[in-house]
């Protein structure tokens, strides 16, 4: 059994037959090349989908990685923030200091 892909035939409307040209400049060429690259599409699904108003948002990829190691940190306020709210009081005010500094400098990279 082989594992190959059926591709379902698009209806006639939904084929892509017309053809646009542009003219860049070698620096806007590079652009287009990199943002394509970045987003993991061809250059002319990049321009259709800026063409469509479906604009990308390129997320720097430290961002990307802040985002995760956020996730870890919002779970543990998160929790912090149920047992300050049952009235169950905090063993050690001063380690959360430590553990919310250490999160603000995470924040602005400067903890690793």
């Amino acid at each position: 059994m082989t594992n190959q892909r059926v591709r379902k035939k698009k209806a006639e409307s939904e084929k892509r037959s017309c053809a646009a040209w542009i003219r860049l400049t070698p620096a806007e060429a590079e652009l287009l090349k990199s943002r394509s690259a970045a987003q993991g599409i061809t250059q002319a699904a990049y321009l259709r989908n800026c063409f469509l108003g479906k604009i990308p948002v390129i997320v720097p990829e430290v961002n990307v990685a802040k985002f995760g190691e956020s996730s870890k940190w919002a779970s543990a306020l998160s929790q912090l923030a149920k047992h300050l709210n049952a009235g169950e009081v905090a063993e050690d005010i001063d380690a959360i200091k430590a553990l919310l500094s250490k999160f603000r400098g995470s924040l602005l990279g400067l903890v690793r």
